[in-house]
C-alpha cells in the first residue's frame, strides 16, 4: 500500500494478543449465547475496536 506521497505504508502491528483475545470472545459467546452477542458486545468486552476484530477475526 503506498501514501499519497507514493511511500510505502507498513502495516501495524497488532497491540494485543490475538488468543486471549478469542479466549474472552468464547466466554461471552458462552454467557450470551452466540445468537444474541452483538458486535457491539464484543467491541466492549473485548476492550478493541471493530477494525481490529474484523481484522484480527474476519467476518
Amino acid at each position: 500500500m503506498l501514501n499519497r506521497l507514493g511511500l510505502r505504508l507498513m502495516a501495524r502491528s497488532c497491540n494485543f494478543d490475538r488468543q486471549e483475545k478469542l479466549i474472552l470472545a468464547m466466554e461471552l459467546f458462552w454467557q450470551q449465547g452466540f445468537a444474541e452477542t452483538s458486535i457491539s458486545d464484543l467491541v466492549g468486552h473485548l476492550g478493541i475496536n471493530r477494525f481490529s476484530l474484523y481484522n484480527s477475526f474476519g467476518d
